[in-house]
């Protein structure tokens, strides 16, 4: 059964994982500027992918589960979204060259599950595993004045993120919160110091 989010139309599958609130959150409040490269990480279905690509010049979606790449590419052809491509990668693995935007909505519980679909919530003991994966190898992948943006919950202890992002070089801006359910969403913006 489709969700339909926006504009878009957003096929879903049971390997893959389902877009939920965090997926909605992020995807309605990212920042993309006219004309930004953007990667995003662990794309799932595409949808912060799609979201981003309104505005961007080209969109390079990635995945571990190539279940997800293959459902992101079929969600980009029926949303008529040229500027968008999706490869098969471990986080950064099978990328090359350089954004403007690098998008993430991780893995955050804090369960140690394995498998290609598991990989979509299960971050580790702490839950921070895929996140501090992620912004250690940000900067290289970023243009001048480039920026991740990543989301994160109340699950995973703010303020210890907050200053593990200061101590690999970031400067830090909340762009959103919101409390669902048992959790409080962030979505912040990191660019180097």
């Amino acid at each position: 059964m489709p969700i339909y989010f926006k504009d878009l139309i957003i096929e879903t599958r049971e390997d893959v994982y389902t877009p939920a609130e965090d997926s909605f959150f992020m995807a309605k409040n990212i920042k993309v500027g006219a004309g930004n490269a953007v990667l995003d990480l662990g794309t799932g279905c595409g949808i912060q992918a799609l979201s981003a690509s309104s505005k961007a010049s080209h969109v390079l979606g990635v995945d571990v589960n190539p279940h997800a790449v293959e459902l992101a590419r079929y969600n980009a052809n029926l949303n008529r979204k040229d500027n968008t491509q999706f490869r098969e990668s471990d986080l950064f693995n099978e990328v090359s060259g350089k954004y403007d935007t690098i998008l993430f909505n991780p893995p955050y519980l804090p369960v140690d599950e394995v498998g290609p679909l598991a990989a979509a919530w299960s971050g580790g003991g702490d839950g921070v595993e895929a996140i501090k994966k992620t912004v250690t190898q940000a900067k290289k992948y970023l243009k001048p004045q480039g920026s991740v943006q990543i989301l994160a919950s109340s699950m995973n202890h703010f303020q210890e993120l907050e200053n593990y992002f200061q101590s690999q070089g970031f400067r830090i801006e909340e762009l959103f919160e919101s409390k669902i359910f048992f959790e409080t969403l962030r979505l912040y913006r990191l660019t180097p110091k």
